[in-house]
């Protein structure tokens, strides 16, 4: 507004400026659902019945892969001191870390997930590759989601010969101090001691994003989510180029500024955000926006610059969005009427 104008020697400032032209971006948003605990597994492995065992939450179930096409929520109240989100990601297949099968667009859920329970088909003819299968598609999707803490679930142990031919699956799980539990999600067995398994690992994430965030860091830990590295990357690099932006909006350096002539046109490009910032802002249909252009370009060094590389009298001047036509008289003050004609010689021209 002109108030900011307002000087000891310019008591009713006729001078206005418009507000600045804001920054264009485009930005890619990705949603991930928020959930402690994510389940994964292969196809019709008993992912959504363990999820309607944990939770009050009604997925679809059926004895066919691929019943589950969306990620689906419940919250899990059972210990009866605090609740558990889980979240049940539909099968992937193997090459998900690629796409197959909408494997992508599951997977990236499971990133804002503290543990994982990885769920095992106990009928499946090969339990032991299944497990290899998705934890090879979780190391290739993302290094960080194959590191976060899972236990292993091996499902539907109520179908006769399931713990026999699951034998080679729990002795590698035990080999490797992988923690294992047995259950069955559809006669609700074994739900009660991995629930127990899966708050204790949760509880030993907090305590350890505590020790390396802070108990009150952004908010995060009380969530029981510790910030990704590379967020917190990108939200440093965001207040550095915020920084930057406010100090150049609110000091002007018009002393930073490059000039190139295209001859064809008698042309004469000015390049600077100071320049191109005040061009924008100004309006000028006012007798003193002119009167300061004139000021600011002697005083930046525009004029003595344009002047040396031999700018004559009728080429054109273009700063930003706007364009002048250069005359003789750029370096002296013109009178309210000399400016009024050269104004309607402008208009006429358009």
């Amino acid at each position: 507004g002109n108030a900011s104008f307002r000087s000891s020697t310019n008591k009713t400032p006729r001078l206005s400026e418009s507000g600045e032209e804001g920054i264009e971006e485009w930005f890619e948003l990705e949603l991930k659902l928020v959930a402690d605990v994510g389940i994964v597994g292969a196809p019709n492995a008993g992912k959504s019945t363990l999820l309607a065992s944990l939770s009050n939450a009604k997925p679809k179930i059926a004895n066919y892969p691929f019943t589950t096409l969306v990620p689906n929520l419940g919250v899990c109240d059972k210990l009866g001191y605090k609740s558990i989100v889980f979240a049940d990601v539909p099968g992937l297949l193997e090459g998900a870390h690629t796409g197959v099968g909408l494997g992508q667009e599951f997977l990236r859920h499971c990133e804002r997930c503290n543990v994982l329970v990885q769920v095992i088909d106990g009928d499946s003819p090969d339990p032991l590759g299944d497990f290899h299968a998705i934890r090879t598609e979780l190391d290739l999707f993302s290094e960080s989601l194959a590191a976060k803490d899972f236990i292993v679930a091996i499902n539907k142990i109520d179908i006769p010969g399931v713990l026999d031919r699951t034998r080679d699956l729990q002795e590698y799980l035990t080999e490797n101090g992988i923690e294992l539990h047995t259950i069955s999600a559809a006669a609700r067995q074994g739900i009660d001691p991995l629930l127990k398994s899966v708050d204790s690992v949760l509880l030993r994430f907090t305590k350890e994003q505590e020790q390396e965030f802070g108990s009150t860091y952004g908010g995060f830990v009380e969530d029981g989510f510790g910030p990704p590295e590379d967020e917190l990357d990108r939200a440093s690099e965001y207040k550095k180029l915020k920084r930057e932006a406010d100090k150049a909006t609110t000091r002007r350096d018009f002393s930073d500024f490059t000039l190139h002539f295209e001859g064809a046109t008698r042309t004469w490009l000015v390049k600077g955000r100071a320049f191109e910032s005040y061009v924008q802002m100004t309006d000028w249909q006012y007798y003193q926006a002119w009167q300061r252009f004139r000021k600011i370009i002697k005083v930046s060094g525009l004029y003595n610059a344009l002047k040396r590389q031999g700018i004559k009298h009728g080429d054109t001047v273009c700063i930003g969005a706007q364009t002048f036509e250069w005359n003789n008289k750029m370096d002296h003050d013109l009178s309210y009427g000399e400016w009024k004609d050269y104004m309607d010689a402008e208009t006429k021209k358009e």
